[in-house]
C-alpha cells in the first residue's frame, strides 16, 4: 500500500519503531494520546477510488482495537 498522506491518522502509526503492533482504544491513555483519539480523523478511502478518503468521527468511535503492520504486500493465491 502507498504511504498514508500526512493528514491521515495512519501517518502517526508509521512512526512507531515496531514491525507490527496492536492498540486497544478502549483503555486509559496519556493526555497526548487522548487528544489524538478525540480528534476528528481522516483515513484511506475506497481501494477502487484512488485519492478518496473517509473523514469525521473519532478513532475510538470507529474502532475498538487497531492492528497495524508497517509493511503490507498483496496476497497471491497459487
Amino acid at each position: 500500500m502507498p504511504r498514508p498522506s500526512a493528514d491521515w491518522f495512519e501517518q502517526s502509526l508509521g512512526e512507531v519503531a515496531l514491525d507490527q503492533f496492536s492498540l486497544d482504544l478502549r483503555g486509559t491513555a496519556p493526555p497526548p494520546v487522548r487528544r489524538w483519539l478525540a480528534a476528528p480523523l481522516k483515513t484511506r478511502g475506497l481501494p477502487h477510488r484512488p485519492g478518496s478518503y473517509l473523514a469525521g468521527g473519532r478513532l475510538a468511535q470507529w474502532f475498538d482495537v487497531l492492528v497495524h503492520r508497517q509493511e503490507l504486500t498483496p496476497f497471491h493465491h497459487h
